[in-house]
């Protein structure tokens, strides 16, 4: 895509929605792995995800992916506390070292 000069920015976003978006990915993390809800992946992943950073190797692309991780890295094997989050347009990446225990045992 060619933008003019003077035509809006579509990956702009203001600090609210940059904000929200954080906001989303903290809800998703702590839904999933903290609770425990496995209803959480229908409820915040879109259909057709791609995934950049599998949440464990060997992992199903998309919702099962998650769903799967959500079954074997949870509470009190992980807390979802992220460290930091960081967005940009509409992506957001999480930074956490919040284990403790065996994950994938």
């Amino acid at each position: 895509m060619v933008r003019g000069v003077g035509d809006p920015d579509p990956f702009a976003m203001t600090i609210d929605q940059l904000a929200r978006n954080k906001h989303l990915v903290e809800s998703f993390i702590q839904e999933l792995f903290t609770k425990g809800d496995l209803t959480a992946v229908d409820r915040y992943v879109a259909p057709g995800l791609v995934d950049h950073d599998p949440p464990f190797p060997g992992a199903p692309a998309g919702a099962e992916g998650f769903r799967q991780a959500g079954r074997i890295m949870r509470a009190p094997v992980w807390r979802g506390e992220a460290d930091h989050y960081i967005a940009e347009g509409d992506l957001v990446a999480a930074f956490t070292e919040q284990l403790t225990g065996d994950v994938l045992t």
